[in-house]
């Protein structure tokens, strides 16, 4: 799926969702962001060596579309919803051909344009460097987007259930 069908179906699944189920999703969003807060302050190092030495080379050798899933977009447009008109923009100005720069790049060379405590999880849990001493913090980020998708599924039997309810009422009055 392209990146831009991505964020389309992202911003679809958060426009059916209930008020109750926003709820739910932007407390889950939270606990995420606190996850990648505390992975953020782990990895300090890592990412002082990444800005000083890398200068985010990873940020500017990959696709993309690998990288940045539905989840992702459903994250970040719950947890932050100002970035819409922002990542629109960016997606407007996809190139159709290969292009090896992440999209989200401001000015095209970094830093990144989501918010500190709201990044993709495959762009926050990466490292070039040894990960060994913030594996815990890696694996809780991890645990929270998996919490995020669970949230996400199990949501699909419940919208069903309400539209044959809504057949069901339907057909009764007919």
């Amino acid at each position: 799926m392209l990146l831009q069908k991505k964020f389309q179906k992202a911003v679809t699944i958060i426009d059916q969702l209930t008020p109750e189920e926003i709820k739910r999703l932007r407390r889950i969003c939270r606990d995420i962001q606190a996850a990648e807060e505390q992975l953020l302050t782990a990895a300090a190092e890592l990412i002082r060596r990444c800005v000083d030495s890398c200068e985010g080379l990873c940020c500017r050798n990959l696709r993309i579309e690998q990288v940045i899933d539905l989840y992702d977009f459903i994250f970040i447009l719950a947890a932050a919803d100002t970035m819409k008109p922002r990542i629109q923009r960016r997606l407007g100005q996809l190139s159709p051909f290969f292009s090896a720069d992440c999209v989200f790049l401001k000015d095209g060379a970094g830093p990144c344009i989501f918010p500190f405590n709201t990044r993709p999880e495959v762009c926050i849990t990466s490292f070039c460097g040894r990960e060994d001493r913030i594996g815990p913090e890696i694996r809780l980020v991890a645990r929270r987007f998996a919490a995020l998708q669970r949230f996400l599924l199990f949501r699909k039997p419940r919208r069903l259930q309400r539209r044959l309810q809504g057949l069901i009422e339907r057909h009764r009055r007919a």
